[in-house]
C-alpha cells in the first residue's frame, strides 16, 4: 500500500510537483531541504522505496530516503541517473506516528524523487 502524498512539508528549500510524477527539491545552501509526510503505522517492520536521482553542482552527500529522527546509509551520488532506493525500519507499540522524509542533504542542486515509485511496504 502506498501511503504517500498526503502532506507537504518543507524548510529552506524550493519544492515543487511536477509532470509526470516527480517529487523535486531544489537546493542552494548548507544543510538539508526535504518533502515529508506523516502516517499512522501498527506495529511491524516496513520498507519505505523509490526511485531518486540527483542534477547538481556538486556530488551529493545524500539524496535519500528514512524517517525522521533516524539516518540512513542510503544515498543516490551518480548525477542524472535514476537510483532505486529503499530504507528498513521498525515500528514499536509505542510508536504509531510516523514522519517519512525524502531528503536533499549537504548538497547544492536539485533532487528528484519519482512519486509513482515511492511506495511503503509493510514485510
Amino acid at each position: 500500500m502506498n501511503y504517500l502524498g498526503s502532506a507537504l512539508d518543507h524548510e529552506s528549500s524550493a519544492l515543487r510537483k511536477t509532470a509526470p510524477h516527480l517529487l523535486r527539491i531544489t537546493h542552494d545552501a548548507s544543510g538539508a531541504a526535504s518533502w515529508r509526510t506523516s502516517v499512522l503505522l501498527s506495529p511491524g517492520h516496513y520498507t519505505l522505496e523509490g526511485r531518486g536521482r540527483f542534477n547538481g553542482k556538486r556530488t551529493p552527500a545524500g539524496l535519500r530516503l528514512r524517517i525522521s529522527g533516524e539516518q540512513s546509509n542510503t544515498t543516490v551520488a551518480q548525477a542524472g541517473q535514476w537510483t532505486p532506493m529503499a530504507y528498513d525500519f521498525e515500528v514499536d507499540e509505542a510508536s504509531g506516528s510516523v514522519e517519512l522524509v525524502c531528503e536533499l542533504a549537504e548538497s547544492v542542486g536539485e533532487g528528484e524523487f519519482d512519486e509513482a515509485s515511492l511506495h511503503l511496504i509493510r514485510r
